[in-house]
C-alpha cells in the first residue's frame, strides 16, 4: 500500500500511471487480486492492457485457467495476442490439445506470436505425437521456431527412440540448429546410459 501512496504523489500524469503499472505487475506474485484491482484502476488504457497482459503470462506459471481470464479481458488485440502466446506453453503441460486450440485462435496479424507459441508446445506434443509435433514444426515458417521445436523434438525421442532422434537431428538444415539437437541428443543419453 506504501508504493501505491507513493505513486499517488507523482505529479506528472504519465510517470503516475507507469508506476501504477509496475505495481500492478509487481504485486501479481503475492496477490492477485490487488493486482488486478490496481490494474483495472489505470485509466490509461494502453497502460492497463500491457499490465493486464503481464499479469496474465505471470498468472499463467500458477493459475493457467485465471490467466486465460485475464487475457480475455485485454482490449488491444496485440497484448491480447501476446498473454495468449505467454500462456500456451504452461496450458500446454496439462493440456496440449486446449494449448494447439488456443495459439490456433489468434489471428493471422500475429504470426511470429503464434509461431513462438507453436514452438513452445511442440515439446510438450512430442511426449504424446511425434508425428503430428513433427508435422507442425516443419509447417512453422520462422526459421527460428522451427529449428528450436525440431531441437527439441530430437531431444524427446532421445528418450526413447535415439535412431529417431538422429534423423530428425539430421534434416535439421542449419549447421548449428543441427549441432544443438545433436548434443540435446547426447544429455539426454548421458542421463540414462553410462558406460
Amino acid at each position: 500500500e506504501r508504493a501505491l501512496k507513493l505513486s499517488e504523489e507523482i505529479e506528472d500524469e504519465l510517470k503516475k500511471t507507469a508506476a501504477f503499472r509496475n505495481i500492478a505487475v509487481a504485486w501479481t506474485k503475492v496477490d492477485v487480486e490487488r493486482a488486478l484491482q490496481v490494474a483495472d484502476g489505470i485509466e490509461d488504457e494502453s497502460y492497463k492492457n500491457e499490465a493486464l497482459r503481464d499479469i496474465a503470462s505471470d498468472l499463467a506459471k500458477v493459475d493457467v485457467e485465471r490467466a486465460i481470464h485475464v487475457a480475455d479481458g485485454i482490449e488491444d488485440k496485440f497484448l491480447q495476442s501476446s498473454a495468449l502466446c505467454d500462456i500456451a506453453p504452461q496450458l500446454a503441460k496439462v493440456d496440449v490439445e486446449r494449448a494447439l486450440q488456443l495459439v490456433d485462435g489468434i489471428g493471422i496479424d500475429y504470426e511470429g506470436c503464434k509461431m513462438a507459441a507453436l514452438a513452445d508446445i511442440i515439446p510438450q506434443l512430442a511426449k504424446v505425437d511425434v508425428e503430428r509435433a513433427l508435422q507442425l514444426a516443419h509447417g512453422i515458417v520462422y526459421s527460428g521456431c522451427k529449428m528450436t521445436a525440431l531441437c527439441d523434438i530430437a531431444s524427446e525421442l532421445a528418450k526413447e527412440d535415439v535412431e529417431r532422434a538422429l534423423e530428425v537431428a539430421g534434416g535439421i538444415e542449419f549447421e548449428g540448429w543441427e549441432v544443438r539437437a545433436l548434443r540435446d541428443i547426447a544429455s539426454e543419453l548421458a542421463k540414462v546410459d553410462v558406460e
